[in-house]
C-alpha cells in the first residue's frame, strides 16, 4: 500500500472515512509516531557496509603539522573528507587529517610527529582499529548485528551512539598499495522505522548527471511531486546497496538534488538508471495489522474528547470508548509479542 492507501485504511478501520474525528493532519501523526513503534515488533532490518581501516606507518621527516610516509606511500585522497584519525604511537597523541598534499604526505590538525616516530591511521572520531564511525547513520532504533568479514558474526560495543568497536583480535593492514588487497568491509545491520513513501505520481526517477563511487548527494529526474524525506530508502539500478536520504528535498519540475548514505558503491555512468525507492517497508501480511495498531492509538488519544459530552448512551460513553480502544491496543500487541528483538549473542574474536 502506499501512503495514502494506509491512510485511507486506518480511517476505514476508524470507521471515519469522512475525517469527522480525526483530520488528516492527526492521521499524519499517528502514521508517523506507529511506524517508529511498530518497528520494535516487526523489526525492519537495514544494511550499511562500513570499512575497517589499519594502516601504519613512520613518519620520516618530522614536518610540522605533517605527516610524512615516502615509504609507503598509503595516503589517499579521500581520508580528509573522512576526518581519518592518526595516532602517534610513540607519543600516544592523536590528529585529524585535514588535507592529502600527496599520496606521502598529510596536513594535520596538530603538531604531534618528530622524525622516525610510528603511527597508525583510524577512522573518523576513533580511537583503535577496531572501531568504525556510524555517526552518519540516522534515525536508527538499535544495532542488529555486526559482521566481519561479511558472513562471521562478531560482538561489538556502542560508544555514544557514534562509535562501534568489534570484538575482534587481529585485522588486516588495510594499505590500499598492497599486491593483495585485504578484506575490510564490515556489515552492520540496523533496526530503523518502517517507512512509506509521500512522493505522488510514481516511486521512480532516473539519475539526471553521471556520478562517481562515494558520492553522498544524487540528482535524479522524471519523479513525481511533493518532497523526499530523510529516511526515504532507494535502490539505484546496477548498485548492490540500500541507500537512505539524509535530508528533505523539495521535488521541483520532477527534478530533485538529495544527500543520501551510505556512499555509491560504484560509479553510476548512465544517466538512464532508474531509481526506485521503496513504497513501503512493512510485509503485506503487516499492514491491516499496523492499520489497527495505528488506529487502537490514536483513538485512546481522541477519547477525551467526549468527556464533557452528554451522548446518547450516556455519561459512559467517553469510559466505554476508550476501554474498547484498549482492548483493541492489547489485542494488536499480542498479536505482535512474538517478533520481540533477539538478544545479543557470543560469537568468535578469531
Amino acid at each position: 500500500r502506499t501512503y495514502s492507501e494506509t491512510r485511507d485504511l486506518c480511517e476505514q478501520i476508524y470507521q471515519d472515512t469522512g475525517n469527522v474525528v480525526a483530520g488528516t493532519v492527526e492521521w499524519d501523526y499517528w502514521l508517523a509516531e506507529g511506524l517508529k513503534k511498530f518497528s520494535t515488533y516487526r523489526p525492519h532490518i537495514v544494511d550499511v557496509i562500513f570499512k575497517i581501516e589499519t594502516r601504519f606507518g613512520d613518519d620520516v621527516t618530522g614536518t610540522t603539522d605533517k605527516l610524512t610516509d615516502s615509504v609507503k606511500s598509503q595516503f589517499l585522497s579521500g581520508d580528509a573528507t573522512d576526518e581519518k584519525v592518526v595516532h602517534n604511537v610513540t607519543d600516544n597523541t592523536f590528529a585529524v587529517v585535514t588535507a592529502q598534499d600527496s599520496t606521502s604526505v598529510y596536513s594535520i590538525s596538530k603538531d604531534i610527529f618528530d622524525a622516525n616516530e610510528a603511527y597508525r591511521i583510524y577512522n573518523k572520531r576513533c580511537t583503535n582499529n577496531r572501531q568504525i564511525y556510524i555517526g552518519d547513520v540516522i534515525d536508527y532504533l538499535w544495532i542488529d548485528s555486526v559482521e566481519y568479514p561479511v558472513g562471521t558474526k562478531r560482538n561489538w560495543k556502542e560508544f555514544d551512539g557514534d562509535v562501534i568497536e568489534i570484538m575482534v583480535d587481529t585485522l588486516p593492514d588495510t594499505d590500499s598499495t598492497l599486491d593483495r588487497l585485504p578484506n575490510e568491509d564490515v556489515l552492520v545491520r540496523f533496526v530503523k522505522p518502517h517507512k512509506m513513501f509521500f512522493v505522488a505520481g510514481t516511486t521512480t526517477g532516473r539519475i539526471a548527471t553521471t556520478t562517481t563511487a562515494g558520492t553522498l548527494s544524487i540528482s535524479a529526474g522524471t519523479l513525481g511531486t511533493g518532497s523526499i524525506f530523510a529516511g526515504d530508502e532507494f535502490h539505484l539500478e546496477n548498485q548492490r546497496l540500500v541507500y537512505t536520504v539524509t535530508a528533505q528535498a523539495v521535488i521541483t519540475s520532477n527534478t530533485a538534488t538529495f544527500s543520501f548514505f551510505p556512499g555509491l558503491d560504484t560509479d553510476a555512468p548512465n544517466t538512464t538508471d532508474v531509481i526506485t525507492f521503496r513504497t513501503n517497508t512493512l510485509k503485506p501480511q503487516d499492514e491491516e495489522i499496523f492499520g489497527r495498531f495505528v488506529v487502537s492509538r490514536a483513538a485512546m488519544s481522541n477519547s477525551r474528547g467526549f468527556i464533557n459530552k452528554v451522548e446518547p448512551g450516556g455519561p459512559g460513553v467517553w469510559a466505554d470508548y476508550i476501554g474498547f480502544q484498549r482492548n483493541l491496543y492489547n489485542e494488536v500487541i499480542g498479536e505482535l509479542r512474538g517478533s520481540r528483538p533477539r538478544s545479543k549473542r557470543l560469537y568468535t574474536r578469531g
